[in-house]
């Protein structure tokens, strides 16, 4: 069972995580510029909408970073264009910041995020769907028990 989604379009991609923060030299961290901005902009994106999930309840998560970069001009894939796995907790992170008072992270059990050429503009997708709590768990429980039983057999064979 699959409740209701969450979706934003969003102008702008988060930067990488690489390049969010830095430290000084005493090792305290703080945001750069870049991460503030787009901290502001997914704030933006999010007024007005109200978020549909029940604190505690399973979250999917889809996110579409699509950029001119992606692509090189004979068409083949950039290995400039940035990391996508670096770009997807400066996304969430903006999102859960935004709903603090009623959601977080930790909710996420699902995510799949990819990135996608486009001609002129970056810009960011995400969409939040809820999850039934007492389907996900059924199937999560299972996935992992067969999982753990073939690590188990994996490590017999090690020895």
């Amino acid at each position: 069972k699959v409740s209701m989604h969450f979706e934003l379009l969003i102008e702008g991609l988060p930067p990488g995580l690489n390049h969010g923060t830095k430290h000084t030299r005493q090792g305290i961290h703080y945001k750069v510029p870049l991460l503030r901005q787009w901290e502001k902009t997914v704030e933006k994106a999010c007024e007005g909408q109200h978020w549909p999930f029940a604190p505690k309840q399973p979250l999917r998560v889809e996110l579409i970073f699509f950029y001119p970069k992606v692509l090189t001009k004979k068409g083949e894939l950039s290995m400039n264009a940035g990391d996508t796995d670096g770009r997807i907790k400066h996304a969430l992170d903006a999102v859960f910041r935004v709903y603090s008072y009623i959601a977080n992270d930790a909710q996420v059990v699902d995510i799949m995020a990819s990135k996608a050429p486009s001609d002129t503009v970056e810009g960011t997708f995400i969409r939040i769907t809820g999850l039934d709590l007492v389907t996900w768990r059924e199937t999560a429980l299972k996935e992992g028990r067969k999982l753990e039983a073939r690590l188990r057999e994996q490590l017999k064979e090690k020895r």
